[in-house]
């Protein structure tokens, strides 16, 4: 399956878009198109929706979906950053409950955070 960012910057070259005039009519930064592009930050399910409207392009679902695959995806293309912010939750619970050790508030998180995929990925079946 090609890049989501690949995907964006692709459609946008279709129509001889620039990054700039793509920015201004979501009103985001440059930054932000370039990141979404080169894979740094993944659009919400809205921003997607929003895109593919601006590109003449569907990068979701008719149902406002995402496939499962394009789901697992984003996920990876984003392990990095959920990694971090799972270790920085996990300090601030650990730290709220002396109790708890920042290990194990990052288990707990982690698995909140397989269970929401589940789900998500349930809808996107049903």
């Amino acid at each position: 399956m090609k890049d989501l960012g690949k995907k964006i910057k692709e459609y946008r070259e279709d129509i001889d878009m620039s990054q700039k005039d793509l920015a201004i009519q979501m009103d985001v930064s440059v930054k932000t198109i370039q990141r979404y592009e080169d894979g740094t930050t993944v659009p919400s399910p809205s921003t997607l929706k929003q895109l593919g409207d601006i590109l003449g392009q569907s990068l979701i679902k008719q149902d406002g979906s995402i496939s499962e695959s394009e789901l697992i995806d984003l996920v990876l293309q984003n392990n990095a950053m959920i990694s971090v912010s799972l270790d920085a939750m996990a300090e601030l619970l650990s730290a709220s409950n002396p109790k708890r050790t920042v290990t194990e508030a990052r288990s707990s998180l982690a698995k909140a955070v397989e269970h929401r995929l589940e789900m998500l990925k349930e809808s996107n079946r049903s």
